[in-house]
């Protein structure tokens, strides 16, 4: 165990003056390895707050650039950062607040492929990422490693977090605690902050929350006799408090096992799989057919990083399909995408309800462009 130094007992002398922390408390942070899994709203400063409290390694994970939408509730990053991948600019700055913290950065999203050596060394894993797929995918993970993690989610003046600790509670003589699967056995089809927005303030009260229980967790001030999920209303300034428990038909508890297309399938949001294609797809189309990419993401997004074709948000799908009609043809086939496949399938939904499908080859991009913005270490 690396114990505490002088410099150490100056920058952390509140922490050292806390009941039930200490000293103790603060060597167990500086011992501990965290892994953030998303740099945006919520790990911003989920990420500040850790370094600033001296837990000794953090790990950052996004395979996202900086956007000027970014900045209205990400305040870690500059204008000076946009295009600038946010693992990294988020090292720079925070480097400038705590030097002695060990920092490292994976600059590419969490996915079926990397997750064993995303998690690997990790004494904690704390999911601030947007899409049920990546929450889905810790859970398991977590659930199988045993390995405690905490979950985090906010949408316009609402959020919530909890921390599934995957412990056994011996006061119920049971060897299972609640995951995020026996809370939510099935992906929700409800949208992102792209779609319906969010509180710019919203996302750094949550985060905070999140901080919160990864330091009272790692400095073992944490009661885990139960698991909680918290529940806050930026509306009302509420917090409500909700006991969760473990489900006999969770299939996480249970064992079961995943395949990569399990998590895939949960941004279809119900769209027949001929409009469909996922990454390996693209891959397998010959030469010979005429593809053009439609990006249903805002103007701000599509500027960061695109894969060209045309830039029509999905607020114009919604309001002005008819118009938009214009720029499909019977001749060539039109993959729509986001960020995570949400929006994409929004579009493609809208473009199917309105009956004027025929003729015309369009599909969605499984998972959007979290499951192409992989970089080579």
């Amino acid at each position: 165990m690396v114990m505490l130094n002088t410099q150490d007992k100056q920058r952390y002398q509140r922490h050292l003056q806390l009941k039930d922390f200490g000293e103790d408390g603060q060597g167990k942070l500086k011992n501990a390895t965290v892994l953030i899994v998303g740099i945006g709203g919520l790990g911003c400063p989920t990420a500040q707050y850790l370094v600033a409290a001296g837990v000794g390694e953090l790990h950052l994970m996004d395979g996202d650039v900086v956007e000027l939408s970014n900045l209205q509730r990400q305040p870690i990053f500059r204008e000076s950062d946009i295009g600038v991948n946010k693992a990294i600019a988020a090292k720079q700055r925070l480097s400038e607040l705590n030097s002695s913290i060990n920092i490292h950065t994976f600059e590419q999203s969490l996915t079926y492929h990397n997750i064993t050596q995303a998690f690997h060394g990790v004494d904690l894993v704390i999911d601030c990422t947007d899409n049920f797929s990546t929450r889905y995918l810790i859970n398991d993970m977590c659930k199988r490693l045993k390995k405690p993690w905490i979950y985090g989610s906010v949408l316009g003046y609402e959020g919530q977090f909890a921390l599934f600790h995957n412990v056994s509670n011996e006061l119920k003589n049971t060897s299972n605690s609640p995951c995020f699967r026996c809370l939510f056995p099935e992906a929700s089809n409800v949208p992102d902050c792209n779609q319906a927005g969010v509180l710019g303030v919203l996302p750094g009260i949550i985060g905070l929350q999140q901080a919160t229980l990864a330091l009272k967790f790692l400095s073992g001030s944490l009661n885990l006799r139960s698991t909680f999920l918290y529940l806050y209303s930026a509306t009302h300034f509420q917090i409500k408090q909700i006991q969760l428990h473990s489900s006999v038909d969770c299939r996480a508890c249970q064992g079961g096992g995943f395949s990569e297309a399990d998590y895939l399938a949960m941004t279809d949001n119900g769209i027949d799989s001929k409009y469909k294609i996922s990454s390996q797809g693209l891959s397998f189309i010959t030469d010979d057919v005429d593809i053009e990419f439609v990006d249903v993401r805002s103007k701000e997004e599509y500027m960061g990083f695109n894969l060209g074709g045309v830039n029509l948000p999905l607020e114009n799908w919604i309001n002005n399909l008819k118009e938009n009609m214009k720029y499909l043809r019977p001749n060539k086939t039109y993959i729509f995408y986001c960020q995570s496949g949400i929006r994409s399938e929004a579009a493609v939904n809208a473009i199917i309800d309105s009956g004027v499908i025929k003729d015309l080859t369009i599909k969605s991009l499984v998972g959007g462009l979290n499951t192409l913005r992989v970089v080579e270490e």
